[in-house]
Order: structure tokens, then sequence, then C-alpha cells
């Protein structure tokens, strides 16, 4: 179909079809594209998944994919792999979401689907009168049959009555609203800790002399021989290197010409590198942000950290030398290595003295967090920012926010946001240490205050009303996934 084709059938989209556009929009998108891009590989045959007792056809995830790639092809590049993965998951997303819809007793009709085909896409219209053709053609375009399309749209169509349907369960009532307003009109700072028991280990530190004289205590050297023994991978070490680099990148879209000049000048870049230091050259010309503050340095990395063009030259050039250009997907480079560490085994007489020294930090920070849930138990506010300082924790705060958010700006925990709650003017520490996982809060009231209520505006209840929606939508589908069987076709994978 050509190009002008595609336009006259864009310019028949009408607001009381922009639903089926939504649904529809790849379709446009596959008549404009036809012979141009590339076609669907393999013949379609078998399956591509299984969920619960239906099958995801090949030839289903083939469209996925192509349609997929037509979108967001740059975002992938040349990842077919992560692309075929996402085009399969969105279709096993939708089937799982069709299966719960039609468990909850939701009934797409026949007559539902046919008026959708015939009367809502503007696709399949000329002059708003359905064309069979065009509708077969596209089906032949996408090497569907007229079947898998209406069992698409079938699915799309009970997603969406699903949806619906919490969307109106999740309409505010009066008296939602008025508590929602005296929720903004609240306003409060609070101060908090975070504590996280990895990165305040990483300010304990334990000297040689102590941990040689823990050794000698039978018991000890025994717990840290089961230690090592337990999490021995975290002792051997891989080969490493240490690398700076510059990148000039090559824009999305740019042509050869763009290239070429890309190409001299980080060969002009070279050239300067015998002569002026690869730092300061890094930090003037280099455009990863990432690296280029820090003189280009990519600090120590193992292989399998970076793409395979840039490892590759890494991994065998000399140290000290400057390497490239160097093409990847990120553009061109030129690498200088600095420093080489050899792969080591785990070797417990070796690194027995840094087993013992972390475990000794640790023990001696979970006595100091011990101390902690005393004091704040206690409410003793000098004894707790003593106990703070030692472990080097510092106090930060919210800055002024309203109880109507979903959470506590920089806490970042749900846990924590609805701990504060319990705060007030005459109680303003938590009386207790929060825990959500691995991390734990101290909470205190800096400042609050309650200013007069308004009225709610439409956006606000609206985002508020969505937010909600899409929580117990995304519950809904949760645990339908928890009680359903999904099997994946691993071959689909396989270059």
């Amino acid at each position: 179909m050509s190009q002008s084709m595609a336009e006259r059938l864009r310019k028949q989209v009408s607001a009381k079809n922009i639903t089926a556009m939504i649904l529809f929009g790849a379709i446009i998108l596959v008549f404009v594209l036809f012979g141009v891009s590339d076609r669907l590989s393999g013949g379609g045959i078998g399956a591509a998944a299984q969920v619960n007792d239906s099958l995801i056809s090949v030839a289903n995830m083939q469209t996925a994919e192509n349609n997929l790639r037509q979108i967001y092809g740059e975002m992938f590049g040349n990842d077919a792999s992560r692309l075929r993965q996402e085009a399969l998951r969105g279709l096993i997303d939708r089937e799982l979401m069709s299966q719960a819809a039609r468990k909850s007793g939701i009934i797409i009709a026949d007559a539902e689907i046919r008026d959708t085909i015939t009367k809502d896409v503007p696709a399949f219209q000329d002059r708003g009168v359905f064309q069979r053709d065009y509708y077969l053609r596209y089906l032949e375009m996408t090497r569907q049959t007229p079947r898998d399309f209406e069992n698409s749209i079938r699915q799309q169509q009970e997603a969406l009555r699903a949806r619906q349907v919490f969307d109106i369960a999740s309409q505010l009532s009066v008296i939602e609203v008025e508590k929602l307003a005296a929720l903004k009109a609240y306003k409060m700072n609070v101060q908090f800790v975070k504590l996280d028991h990895k990165d305040l280990l990483k300010g304990f530190s334990v000297n040689r002399a102590e941990a040689e004289k823990a050794l000698g205590d039978a018991e000890f050297l025994k717990k840290t021989q089961n230690y090592f023994e337990r999490n021995k991978f975290e002792y051997a070490r891989e080969e490493e290197v240490r690398a700076q680099h510059i990148l000039l990148q090559i824009k999305p879209g740019s042509g050869a010409d763009d290239e070429k000049k890309v190409l001299a000048k980080i060969e002009d870049l070279k050239a300067k590198a015998k002569t002026t230091d690869f730092g300061k050259l890094a930090v003037a010309n280099s455009e990863d942000p990432g690296s280029k503050v820090k003189n280009g340095d990519l600090g120590y990395f193992s292989r399998g950290k970076m793409v395979k063009e840039f490892e590759d030259v890494a991994f065998s050039a000399p140290i000290g030398q400057v390497m490239g250009p160097v093409k990847t997907p990120f553009g061109y480079h030129l690498i200088k290595v600095t420093e080489k560490r050899e792969a080591s085994p785990a070797d417990f007489e070796k690194q027995k003295i840094e087993v013992a020294q972390k475990l000794l930090a640790d023990e001696k920070l979970t006595i100091q967090i011990k101390a902690l849930e005393d004091v704040v138990t206690k409410g003793d506010e000098p004894a707790l920012d003593s106990v703070l300082k030692s472990i080097n924790a510092k106090w930060d705060e919210t800055g002024i926010f309203d109880l109507s958010q979903d959470a506590a700006p920089k806490i970042n925990s749900q846990v924590a946001s609805t701990a504060l709650s319990e705060l007030s003017l005459e109680q303003k520490l938590l009386k207790r240490i929060v825990r959500d996982g691995d991390e734990k809060y101290i909470l205190k009231l800096k400042e609050a205050k309650v200013e007069p209520a308004a009225p709610i505006d439409t956006m606000t209840k609206n985002m508020t009303q969505a937010f909600r929606a899409n929580m117990l939508f995304s519950g809904w589908i949760s645990d339908f996934k928890k009680v359903s069987k999904v099997n994946v076709n691993q071959q689909m994978f396989k270059p």
C-alpha cells in the first residue's frame, strides 16, 4: 500500500474512534512500512509460550516483535533477543489479563468484535465504509488469520473492560474527598536517619592486629572458617583491569560524513595523547559524563562488564598504551589500561585476616544498632545523637510536604512513610526503629502546621483515583499470576 494511502487513512481519525486507534495504532505503521521493513522470519509454526491452557503462537510473537521493532527499534539496538523477550512478555501479560477478566465474569460478545473491526478502525475504511480487502491485506502483511486478529481484539477489550471496573470502583466518595483535603492541609517536615547495614559497615574499620588477636580464639577461628566456606564466591577474584577512556558518540541517524568527522577528531586526540595527559584530554573531550569528571577513569572491571568490542581491547592492551579508536554501539573510544589484576582463587589462609575484619566489624555494628534501639525506645535524644555519631550516621530531612502524598520525599519507603502518622508535636521522636527489608529508619518530626483546608482540584482527585485504580488492578493481576502456569519456549531466544 502506498504512502499516500497511509496518509489518507490517518486523516479519517476522529474523536469518537480514538480508542480504536490506541488499540490498533500499529496498523497504519504496517501499511506505511510494508515493503521497506524487514519481513517476518520463519513460518510461524509451533508455540512461543503456554499460559495455563492457552498457547501463544510463534506467528503472533513474530507479529508483536516486528511491531515493537518498527516503533522502538533504536531503543533495543542490535539486541534481538531482548526485543523478542519484550514482545513475548507483552503477549503473555495480555493473555493473563484476558484470562483473569473471563474468570471474573467479563464477557466480550462476538458482535462487539465485529463492530470494532467494521466500524471503529479507520485503517479498514474508505470514506467511512468498511473495506474487506483492506482488512485481508493487513492480515496478509502481518501473517495473521482472522481468528488470531479477532482474538487479539477480544483480549484487549477484555483487559480494558476489566480496567474500567477498577476505575469505577476507585471513585472517591464525598467523605474520602474531605479526608484528602484534610491530609493536604496538614504540612510536616520530618528528620530521619536511614540505616543500611551494608553502607554502615563501610565506615567500620578493624585493624590487622585486632583481627589476628581474635583469630587466636578457637571458637572465632571456626566461625571465620564457616563464613568463608559459605561465601567463597566473594573471595575468588576474577581477572580485572583498570582503564581510562575517551568516548566520542555517534548520534542516532548520523550519516557517513558525520561519522568520518567523529573518527577524525578521535584520531587527533590519540595523537595529542602522546604529549598530553590522557586524563586532561578525557575531561575536556569525552562524551561519557560518568567517567569524564574522573579523568576518564572507569575503575576496575572484570570480563562481561563492558561491551565485547571494548572488553576485547582492554584485556589485551599493554599497561599505559593508548589503544584505539575502538568502535562500539556507543561511538568511538580511546582506551588506556592503567592497572591489571590477575585472577586468584579463594584461599582461606591468605584471606582469613580480611574475613575476620569483616566479621568483627559486623559484630561491632550489630552492638551499636542494638544500642540505638535502646535509646530510641527510651526517647533519649542526646544519647541517640551520640550513638549515631559513633557509627557515622547523620540526620536528613524531607522538607515540607503534606500527607496526601504517596510517600515522604527522600525516604522512599512506603513502610516508613506510613509510620509518619504516629508522629506528633507532643511526641516528636518515634520511639521505635522502623524496618523495611534490610533498611531501618529513625523518624523525628521537625515541624508541623495545619493550613485552612482548600477544595480538592480535579487534577488531584483524578490522580488519586488513578493511583488507587492502578494499585487495585496490579494487585488483581498479580494474584492471578500467582495461581497461573506460564511456560516459555526458550528456543525462541537462541541466536
